[in-house]
């Protein structure tokens, strides 16, 4: 299971895709915490069920996002030629 804080206008099916790569699953989540969409406010904690698969595949996301992130950190320091190199790797990644 994992906690995950309801960030303004997000939706049970928001949440799905991003935890399930899947919105219409989003009956999973709320009959987990015996919610729906009218009854999410900003700020609430969710308990997100997960299977090992789940969590292999969300592993992956982040690992992939890495690179990409690292490269948005050069950029925000000048270091522009650095920043590309760390995109163009994440690229090679996917």
């Amino acid at each position: 299971v994992y906690l995950h804080r309801v960030e303004p206008g997000e939706t049970l099916a928001d949440i799905a895709g991003e935890f399930y790569d899947n919105p219409s699953m989003a009956n999973i989540i709320g009959e987990f915490n015996d919610v729906n969409d009218e009854d999410l406010k900003d700020g609430m904690v969710l308990r997100v069920p997960l299977t090992n698969e789940d969590v292999e595949r969300l592993d992956m996301k982040v690992r992939a996002r890495e690179p990409y992130n690292a490269g948005l950190e050069l950029a925000e320091q000048g270091a522009y030629v650095d920043a590309v190199q760390q995109f163009n790797a994440g690229a090679l990644l996917q």
